[in-house]
């Protein structure tokens, strides 16, 4: 008898893994808006690989264990609904990676493209002197202000001790 996975390659299993989301009826938009790139970021997060290398890598043979976590965390996106932001603890804003979990919104504010763009032209950079996220949550826009604003000073605030 073959294992199946013993042939499991990269291109393989983020196609498998697409197929299922997409029969599963999943709500995309924590951090992508589609069932390919959501198994794109699941396969590639969890084995470590980077976009740069595509399309090399989709032809590298992927081990039994590493699908069965893999599959593992697929199913449970799909089975519990819960956002792959949280089941990675990974999540991408203006740039930056940022830890998440249960206890902040996953960042997706579309403040993000215009703190990478310094909000230009309506503000002059040297003109930005203080900083402040109220809510901060995971902080990502505050760290991503401190990016992009570097002269100025940068308050996080959040009432909630599990987000900050």
């Amino acid at each position: 008898m073959v294992n199946y996975y013993l042939i499991m390659n990269v291109k393989n299993l983020v196609h498998k893994i697409n197929k299922n989301f997409e029969r599963s009826n999943l709500f995309f938009g924590h951090g992508t808006d589609n069932a390919h790139d959501e198994a794109m970021w699941l396969v590639f997060s969890m084995l470590k690989l980077s976009y740069d290398d595509i399309p090399m890598v989709f032809s590298e043979k992927v081990n039994d264990s590493d699908v069965l976590s893999i599959l593992t965390i697929a199913n449970k996106r799909i089975n519990e609904r819960v956002p792959l932001a949280y089941l990675l603890h990974q999540a991408f804003f203006a740039g930056h990676e940022f830890y998440v979990d249960e206890r902040v919104l996953v960042p997706r504010s579309p403040l993000a493209e215009l703190i990478k763009g310094k909000f230009l032209p309506w503000v002059r950079a040297s003109n930005v002197y203080r900083i402040i996220d109220l809510g901060t949550g995971s902080g990502c826009i505050a760290i991503a202000m401190a990016h992009a604003f570097p002269e100025a000073k940068v308050h996080a605030v959040d009432i909630s001790p599990g987000a900050l």
